[in-house]
C-alpha cells in the first residue's frame, strides 16, 4: 500500500488472492492485470486508486471485500467474468464515475442488479457480455518472473 509512483500491475500466474490493502493508495495506478486464478479480492484492496479508470475481474473471483474499491475516483468501468458468490458493503464507495458494469451471465446481471440498488448505486448501466469481450484487451496470463507467489497484501484474513 501507499506506492504513489506504481502506475501498472501485471501480476503472475500464481496469485490467489489480493489481500487487505495490497494496492490501497497507489494514486498513480492506472493499469491492472489480475491472473485467473485469483479468487478473492481483499477488502480496501484497491481502495484510492485514484487513477484507476477500468478493471476486470477473472471468472475465478468468487469473493471482493469490504470498500475494495473505495475512492477509485476515475473508475468509470468494471467487468465481472465469473458469479461472485460474495460481495462486502461499499465496494464501490466513492466511485462518483462509475457508469458501467458488465458481467458474463445473466445470475451475475440479478445479483449486481439487487447490489447496486441496495447500496444506492447511481446512474450505472448493466450489461451482460460475452466473456470473451470481458476479457478482450486484459493480458491475464502475463509472467513476470516473481517465483512462486500466492498471496499479494499484509493478511489473507477479513
Amino acid at each position: 500500500s501507499n506506492c504513489s509512483s506504481l502506475t501498472s500491475i501485471t501480476l503472475p500466474d500464481s496469485v490467489t488472492g489480493i489481500g487487505n490493502f495490497a494496492f490501497c493508495n497507489c494514486s498513480s495506478l492506472t493499469s491492472v492485470n489480475i491472473p485467473a486464478g485469483v479468487t478473492e479480492i481483499g477488502s480496501w484492496a484497491f481502495s484510492d486508486c485514484s487513477s484507476l479508470t477500468s478493471i476486470t475481474l477473472p471468472d475465478s473471483v468468487t469473493k471482493i471485500g469490504y470498500k475494495a474499491f473505495s475512492g477509485c475516483s476515475r473508475l468509470t468501468k468494471i467487468t465481472f467474468c465469473g458469479d461472485v458468490e460474495y460481495i462486502d458493503n461499499a465496494i464501490f464507495d466513492k466511485c462518483p464515475k462509475l457508469r458501467k458494469i458488465e458481467v458474463c451471465s445473466k445470475s451475475m446481471e440479478e445479483k449486481m442488479r439487487k447490489y447496486v440498488k441496495s447500496e444506492g448505486v447511481k446512474n450505472v448501466h448493466i450489461k451482460v457480455v460475452s466473456q470473451k469481450d470481458g476479457q478482450k484487451g486484459h493480458p491475464l496470463r502475463t509472467r513476470l518472473g516473481f517465483g512462486r507467489v500466492l498471496h499479494i497484501g499484509r493478511n489473507k484474513g477479513r
